[in-house]
């Protein structure tokens, strides 16, 4: 199937998350892998997206209806080249005259049959253990929690005190064995040539997606609800702001050991320094100027203003705007935090569904002038790990012309250096936009200064810049 389409007649139509229509020419296409360019200015794709009603055009048929999820972007001039995974059925045999034409696809369909079944035989062993070991502990642990309820003991999810503190025993012996296979997972995920890579990742996820997509947490990173990837419920879940059932022991321990993987915990290092700069710039603003002005750019869950408010800010004295591609999220936010009502009055909130599309071609978020509305604070939580670098060069500079005179903005960026990599590509289709502290800091406009922070993870990097 490789490399079947091309020339005019090949050209990829889909949706992103946000229901924005594109269109791009197709460059290479196999059973698992898509690859085609794009012209947009701005930007209408990002990393770990869900591509919807992708169609695949060769000639007057269409081969392919379905999703997609979005693995590598790069920039090459004025045009985009995207990677993306294809998630469904293929659809290339339909309306097919039983032909000639038929008979080529079938040996094409065997020929990628053939193709996707010559692993490396590490990666093979590999996925085995994990697996196995995996489904014996699945065993065991559903024969401990029937003992306990034949004992008459509650369950983890219910009032159950003995259950937890036994859980609480058991469950680091248990993690470090699945740490250790994990580990020779991702030794063994980087002798794979990349060529066959989407290959492995499809045996991967067959042999493993049964055993561990009962933990909540890796349910929702692969099935991305929201159409992409570090939603306001994935954040909500890594950051421990909601603790979904599991709905058994097994899938509890195996939730909360992907929940404290090296990226779920640089994220919440995350959140403290950003909360630590978010009171650092308020409480200083105050003394100055009596109320601060922050605007978050992708907020989430805004979970940040739940930690400071609990500082004992007046909530009268800060002004914030929330932005957001997902209305779902800025509804979710806005509904919870003018909940907080301090002594001086509850906490004052706008939001604005911007996407960064949105933002790059029309300017100020809030759609006035930043004249009228500036700020003293910009931040990002974790929009920058699905931007390309030419994409974050430009909204960052959009961004500095919002600030006030010795305005910041803080925002932040994931190292190369991630040790859970594979584990994330292959099994969570998760892919984030890795960066040295180098190429961080080429995001910073001329003329502004800058300071990069690592977190004790090493891969967790915040980046300030102040005008």
């Amino acid at each position: 199937m490789t490399g079947f389409l091309s020339g005019i007649d090949s050209i990829v139509v889909f949706k992103n998350c946000h229901d924005k229509v594109g269109r791009g020419t197709l460059i290479h296409v196999s059973r698992t892998t898509l690859i085609f360019e794009i012209y947009n200015p701005f930007s209408i794709l990002q990393l770990s997206e869900v591509l919807k009603s992708v169609h695949i055009v060769r000639g007057d048929r269409v081969v392919y209806r379905g999703r997609a999820v979005v693995s590598h972007i790069e920039m090459a001039g004025l045009m985009l080249i995207v990677s993306a995974t294809l998630i469904d059925a293929w659809s290339d045999t339909r309306d097919m005259d039983v032909s000639q034409e038929l008979s080529i696809e079938a040996a094409r369909f065997v020929d990628d049959w053939m193709a996707s079944h010559e692993l490396v035989p590490e990666y093979q062993l590999a996925v085995g253990a994990l697996g196995s070991y995996l489904a014996d502990l699945n065993h065991w642990l559903e024969e401990a929690e029937s003992g306990l309820r034949d004992a008459g003991i509650p369950s983890l999810g219910e009032e159950g005190g003995r259950v937890k503190e036994a859980y609480a025993e058991i469950r680091f012996p248990l993690w470090l064995k699945i740490a250790d296979l994990y580990e020779e997972f991702e030794r063994v995920s980087s002798l794979v040539p990349a060529e066959k890579l989407n290959a492995h990742k499809a045996y991967a996820r067959r042999v493993l997606h049964p055993l561990i997509l009962s933990a909540p947490f890796v349910n929702i990173a692969y099935s991305k609800p929201s159409g992409y990837a570090g939603d306001h419920v994935m954040l909500g879940i890594l950051l421990g702001e909601t603790e979904p059932d599991a709905g058994s022991l097994y899938g509890q321990m195996v939730n909360d050991f992907h929940v404290n993987a090296a990226i779920p915990q640089a994220y919440r290092n995350r959140m403290d320094a950003l909360v630590e700069r978010l009171i650092e710039v308020s409480e200083r603003v105050i003394r100055k100027r009596g109320v601060c002005r922050m605007l978050a750019v992708g907020c989430g869950t805004a979970g940040e203003w739940d930690r400071i408010l609990a500082t004992g800010l007046k909530t009268g004295t800060c002004e914030v705007d929330l932005v957001d591609a997902n209305p779902e999220a800025l509804e979710a936010a806005r509904q919870r935090l003018i909940k907080q009502v301090g002594k001086d009055g509850p906490l004052k909130i706008r939001t604005f569904q911007r996407s960064v599309d949105d933002l790059l071609r029309d300017g100020h978020p809030t759609g006035e002038s930043s004249d009228a509305v500036s700020y003293d604070m910009v931040y990002s939580y974790s929009l920058f790990d699905y931007l390309p670098d030419r994409i974050g060069e430009k909204l960052v500079r959009s961004i500095s012309g919002w600030l006030r005179s010795g305005g910041r903005i803080t925002l932040a960026g994931m190292d190369k250096s991630n040790p859970n990599r594979a584990q994330m590509e292959h099994l969570m289709e998760w892919y984030l936009m890795y960066r040295d502290e180098r190429a961080l800091g080429l995001m910073v406009p001329s003329g502004m200064k800058k300071a990069i922070q690592l977190d004790n993870t090493g891969i967790n990097m915040m980046l300030d810049i102040t005008v």
